[in-house]
């Protein structure tokens, strides 16, 4: 009787192979397939670049809104009507209409006033720097004049002295006090005083500027007539005034408008 034959193991060559599909790890994103489909990060970032183009466009429409009628001129409706957004989404970006006039608030004044801040590294004449201040303030205005109306419907108030660039005004009128710069018989005047000289010019510069009969003109050196007439309300002589207005404005890096608003 002739032996069993033994079975043999099939072939490598003959069986077929199975091929495992491994699957991505949590969180990791897909990666594109050869149809050309996109990932899952592709995706996730034109969302986010679509909600950042939404919240600008809010973020300008209320810039617009506020610099012409104040915070508490304009309602949510007001504001996504002008961005071409739904009123519902407003609430995605920002809690209440406060919240939005906030953000503005820091992005466009807070961030200039501490910016203009360092001229006290270039200079250490509290006149020279108040008067540096003031100029750079009224000649921003001039190249923005939203950037300015916005300054004007925010400093109006009680609080201007707490925040912004009322803030430093009241420090840098405090330094020169102190360092007898400056001749003082009420603060709280002194300071009114001055503040309101420097919101007079810019309003000069945005407002008054547009009407037919304006009796300034505009004159390129209003900002130095102005920063000079505030210096002697803060006890110096015209001429010395003058003169200090007058100088070579030092150099500082201000911060660009993140909105890109330049003209009402």
């Amino acid at each position: 009787m002739p032996p069993a034959k033994k079975s043999m193991p099939p072939s490598a060559t003959n069986s077929p192979v199975k091929r495992m599909r491994i699957a991505p790890e949590p969180g990791q994103a897909k990666q594109t397939d050869g149809a050309g489909r996109e990932s899952a990060g592709a995706a996730t970032t034109r969302q986010d670049k679509r909600r950042q183009e939404t919240r600008l466009k809010l973020m300008r429409a209320a810039l617009h809104l506020m610099s012409a009628k104040g915070m508490d001129g304009v309602a949510i409706q007001d504001i996504t009507n002008a961005a071409d957004v739904g009123f519902g989404s407003f609430y995605n970006y920002f809690p209440s209409k406060e919240a939005i006039f906030q953000t503005l608030k820091d992005e466009l004044i807070e961030h200039y006033a501490a910016a203009l801040d360092k001229l006290g590294e270039q200079v250490t004449d509290p006149a020279e720097k108040i008067a540096a201040s003031a100029r750079y303030t009224i000649r921003h205005g001039r190249a923005d004049s939203v950037w300015g109306k916005f300054v004007l419907a925010t400093n109006f108030n009680r609080d201007s002295l707490r925040t912004g660039l009322g803030r430093y005004l009241l420090r840098d009128v405090m330094t020169g006090i102190e360092a007898e710069r400056f001749v003082c018989h009420d603060l709280a005047s002194l300071v009114v005083a001055v503040g309101s000289t420097i919101l007079g010019g810019l309003m000069a510069e945005v407002t008054m500027s547009e009407q037919a009969d304006d009796p300034f003109g505009s004159p390129d050196d209003l900002p130095e007539k102005v920063s000079a007439t505030l210096l002697t309300t803060l006890g110096l002589p015209w001429s010395e005034a003058w003169a200090i207005a007058s100088r070579p404005l030092p150099v500082v890096d201000l911060p660009v408008n993140p909105l890109g608003a330049r003209s009402a």
